[in-house]
């Protein structure tokens, strides 16, 4: 089958990526091996803009729930996808 991506963001260090699409979770996954090491699970709706800290230790994203105007910003940690804030919008 063939997937959509909305988004897919190069980490810092260029070593990970961020992937967002429709009707899917989230997730980081680890160049090399094209292995997933995170998956964020604590929201609902894709990430249509992301970006890394220059650390590589956060990810900030705008999400978007479903087809309608209720969005939220939202910061991550990286290395586990933990919600570390949120503002909505």
């Amino acid at each position: 089958s063939t997937q959509s991506f909305y988004t897919v963001v190069w980490s810092p260090d260029s070593k990970r990526i961020f992937v967002s699409a429709p009707l899917s979770v989230s997730k980081i996954y680890e160049i090399e091996k094209m292995t997933e090491v995170v998956a964020f699970k604590g929201f609902k709706g894709f990430v249509p803009s992301a970006s890394w800290s220059p650390d590589g230790k956060r990810l900030v994203g705008c999400v978007k729930v479903d087809d309608k105007d209720a969005k939220s910003i939202r910061i991550w940690e990286a290395e586990n996808g933990n919600e570390l804030k949120a503002l909505q919008g």
